[in-house]
């Protein structure tokens, strides 16, 4: 599920970077990657269990073994992290319709 929340907007800019510039079609793609892990994270904070110590909802991957280095890719969210999480979620959805904006207008100028 964080995973998912960190690769949505990824996966976003990616397809920004390859659609044609078309006003609608930047506004609808930047509005569905922007919302999706908004609603994750809104999943998670209804489901986030505020009487358990560490973290939830852990995602723990082992990712390099080579020679003596065991390196997982590990993550997680706490009761702190959470609302942190939850205010840059909510940040990213106007910053990328002002964004768009500013692309817009430059398309149009040239």
């Amino acid at each position: 599920m964080l995973t998912a929340i960190i690769l949505l907007p990824v996966v976003g800019a990616l397809v920004l970077a390859v659609i044609p510039p078309d006003r609608r079609l930047v506004r609808a793609v930047a509005t569905v990657f922007t919302l999706l892990p908004l609603l994750l994270g809104i999943y998670l904070l209804a489901s986030f269990n505020p009487g358990q110590a560490g973290p939830q909802f852990v995602e723990r991957v082992p990712w390099i073994r080579i020679l003596n280095f065991n390196v997982d890719y590990y993550i997680g969210v706490d009761g702190l992290r959470l609302p942190l999480l939850l205010l840059t979620l909510l940040l990213k959805h106007p910053e990328a319709l002002r964004l768009r904006k500013r692309l817009t207008q430059k398309w149009a100028s040239g």
